[in-house]
């Protein structure tokens, strides 16, 4: 084992509470009258996404405005409330603020990068998000420089869980994929993706952040490390 690579939202930055926080901050700044607790779940419908718009975008089907736009209107219709022209622009412009105020790497981030370069494990990151927007979560969560090759949806056009962008990473790094382990919190796009493409995997699972009990123990049993800390990496990256 030579490399190891990481997923960034909800792996190593807190994506989703920033999100929830930030959500509810533009909501009510483009609809005033919302109660707190309507605006609330409005950032807990905004995150979940139920439409599948983030989706939509990372598989290059839509672009970011479209996208935009369709997530604060099927948010706001949710809520029972008509979209307006405009929403979706003056939404960003309270959120963009909020949210690289709240965005923050996890604690265990920091030790397991000290780790890694203790090991001289080569480190990256592949993540669906757009090339402009993780620019801003690694400078806004402390994290630019440090965790080695960043690849996007925009790198190639092929987001997880495609095999192109695992492989081209491995490139970056200088490894073969059988020599990286992928850590990452999503089952299909993370880790799935990433055996998928001749790597090993460890499934993140935090804690609050639910999983199917059934699914945990098909990854345990079809060998896939389950862990709810990137404080369990060392040991048992050591270990394998």
């Amino acid at each position: 084992m030579r490399a190891v690579l990481f997923d960034l939202d909800d792996t190593l930055i807190t994506t989703r509470a920033a999100m929830e926080a930030s959500a509810p901050v533009a909501l009510s700044a483009i609809r005033p009258e919302l109660t707190d607790g309507a605006a609330l779940e409005g950032g807990r419908l905004f995150r979940a996404d139920a439409e599948g718009w983030f989706a939509a975008f990372t598989r290059g089907e839509v672009d970011f405005w479209t996208m935009r736009r369709r997530r604060v209107a099927a948010t706001l219709q949710s809520l029972g409330i008509a979209s307006r022209d405009g929403d979706a622009e003056a939404f960003e412009a309270a959120y963009g603020p909020a949210f690289s105020d709240r965005i923050a790497a996890f604690d265990d981030v920091s030790p397991l990068l000290r780790r890694c370069l203790e090991n001289r494990w080569q480190v990256g990151v592949f993540t669906n998000s757009g090339e402009v927007y993780t620019e801003g979560k690694l400078a806004w969560s402390g994290l630019t420089g440090r965790v080695g090759p960043v690849i996007t949806r925009d790198t190639l056009g092929r987001p997880k869980p495609e095999p192109e962008g695992f492989l081209h990473l491995c490139e970056l790094v200088g490894v073969a994929p059988e020599e990286a382990v992928f850590v990452g919190d999503e089952l299909e796009t993370d880790i799935e993706g990433a055996v998928g493409a001749g790597l090993r995997a460890v499934w993140l699972r935090r804690e609050g952040y639910e999983r199917d009990p059934e699914l945990v123990a098909e990854a345990e049993r079809a060998g896939i490390p389950v862990i709810s800390s990137l404080a369990e990496c060392p040991e048992l990256l050591t270990r394998e």
